[in-house]
This record gives C-alpha cells, structure tokens and sequence, in this order.
C-alpha cells in the first residue's frame, strides 16, 4: 500500500473532486475512494469533512464506513504524531464525551478513527 501526502494522478483528483456533487456523485466517489490502494491525508481530510458536514445521513455513515477500513486506520497510525500508548489512552475518554452528549455518537466514532483504533 502506498503512503502519500504528494499529489495524486488525474483520476484520483477527479474522484475528489466528485464529493462535491449531487448526493449519488458523492456516494459513488466515496465506494471509489474506498477501492483505491493508497493512504493519502487528503483522502482522510476531505472523507472527514463529510462526516461532519454532508447534509445527506446515507452519504455521511458510507464516508464514516471508507474511514474505518482497515487501509485507512493504517494511515491514521502512520500520520499520527502521537505514541501508541497516547492512542490508546483516549478512547475512554472520547466515549466519556460522548455519554455526556458533549459529542455525537459519529463524532466518537470519527475520533476513535483518527486514532487508527477502530476495527
């Protein structure tokens, strides 16, 4: 698998590119991204972007679905400044949060995710 935070060929621009569209174009997109056979931030940055912003539920939970596979949580721990044992000591904390409805349950999961701990 290949780690990147360099610019990508056209097609995966493109792919990008179509989470902008209509909610089919961004579902489609989002089953592309989840295909590709690289581990790049700005797969990460912009698949977190519509978890936190998409106005479509199905679009939100298939983004938070790509950000789980095991490919991305990979990239997580790669590009993650902090130590395993830091990781590992937040999810309890983040789930505190999310009991006491400071966050959503998604918003849990999404920063449970950004520690590469999920799955």
């Amino acid at each position: 698998m290949k780690l990147s935070t360099e610019p990508a060929p056209i097609e995966f621009d493109k792919t990008l590119a179509e989470l902008n569209g209509q909610a089919e174009e961004r579902l489609a997109a989002i089953h592309k991204l989840a295909q590709l056979d690289i581990r790049s931030r700005r797969i990460l940055l912009a698949l977190e972007q519509i978890v936190l912003n998409d106005p479509s539920p199905e679009v939100q939970q298939a983004a938070l679905g790509v950000l789980c596979l095991p490919q991305h949580q990979r990239a997580y721990r790669a590009f993650s400044p902090l130590t395993k044992r830091a990781r590992c000591s937040l999810p309890a904390e983040i789930d505190r949060w999310a009991q006491d409805r400071l966050i959503s349950p998604q918003q849990a999961l999404l920063l449970k995710g950004r520690l590469g701990l999920v799955g």
